[in-house]
């Protein structure tokens, strides 16, 4: 007689957001996480001042993103997820919260972007985004950027900037 232990999974990492592609769709995407044997993810939502009452949704072990649709718009959700083995399930993650609430003015001015080019999050719309993000939101997305470069607004960040009607401004300000 022997017994087998089976060791339950670790908890999946980096859970996050990865796009909000309209007011009813959300994108979820997670690392997997170091050495543990998986045979699935499950991930499971709520509403913010609810419960999680719905059945987890299962994602295979190769995949490392989920796609929520149809969900309520102007509204707030958390999502959480788990690794599982077939035979036991890991801690959940720490809750990834976010809404489906785009604003207007980002709204109107991504809606030709997304048209043309699918998805917010691709490399060729992600200048396009942060320029019009610095605009519409007060230069915040050049300023980072600038930041993150010594300090200095130019070229590029600060003309896309000023030229929608916003300021390039560093997060100093």
């Amino acid at each position: 007689e022997f017994t087998v232990h089976i060791a339950k999974p670790s908890t999946p990492t980096d859970v996050r957001v990865s796009s909000l592609r309209s007011h009813s769709v959300i994108k979820i995407r997670w690392n997997a996480p170091d050495s543990s044997l998986i045979s699935h993810y499950e991930i499971t939502k709520r509403k913010r001042k609810g419960r999680y009452t719905e059945t987890p949704i299962r994602v295979p072990a190769n995949k490392f993103s989920a796609t929520f649709k149809s969900l309520s718009q102007n509204t707030n959700y958390c999502f959480k997820i788990c690794s599982c083995n077939g035979f036991r399930k890991s801690e959940w993650s720490e809750e990834v919260e976010t809404n489906t609430r785009i604003h207007k003015g980002i709204k109107a001015a991504l809606s030709p972007i997304v048209w043309a080019l699918g998805t917010v999050s691709s490399p060729i719309a992600m200048p396009l985004v942060g320029a019009l993000a610095g605009g519409i939101g007060g230069g915040k997305a050049a300023g980072t950027a600038a930041n993150k470069a010594g300090g200095k607004v130019t070229g590029e960040a600060a003309g896309t900037a000023g030229s929608i009607g916003g300021c390039a401004c560093n997060d100093s300000h």
